[in-house]
């Protein structure tokens, strides 16, 4: 039993310093509300508990240039991500929506230079399949 504690206890040391992390209480009531997880002295990862309920509802992850990757929000605060954003060299090109909370994305909007619209694209009956798509024009 001393055996498989001590190599628990080496194992959670090494993957600790594999990726050391600050722990931040934003509104101070003596409980961590945000996780920063960095690599090489940068974030690489934020974890934000934005509704003080001790479960996660945003992630957001970052480039070695620090620029914006990836990005989950659950915005019902209901446990589960509903809203994701994907990014190239720090440029919003996707958002994937679940718009009914069933935890299957439902909404894919492209974007064009990181602000226009450029295509939608919906299962707006719920079925697993794009059954709507709108296309907008330069």
């Amino acid at each position: 039993m001393k055996f498989l504690l001590t190599c628990l206890f080496i194992f959670l040391i090494s993957e600790a310093e594999a990726v050391p992390s600050l722990i931040s209480d934003a509104n101070e009531d003596g409980f961590p509300d945000q996780w920063y997880e960095l690599t090489d002295g940068r974030v690489t990862t934020l974890k934000v508990d934005r509704d003080y309920d001790g479960r996660i509802d945003c992630l957001v992850k970052y480039s070695k240039m620090g620029k914006v990757t990836y990005e989950e929000y659950d915005y019902n605060y209901d446990g589960m991500m509903d809203d994701y954003y994907f990014y190239d060299d720090g440029r919003l090109i996707r958002e994937e929506i679940d718009t009914n909370f069933d935890e299957k994305v439902d909404v894919w909007v492209y974007l064009f230079e990181g602000i226009y619209i450029e295509k939608i694209e919906q299962d707006s009956d719920f079925d697993g399949q794009i059954d709507l798509v709108q296309e907008y024009g330069p």
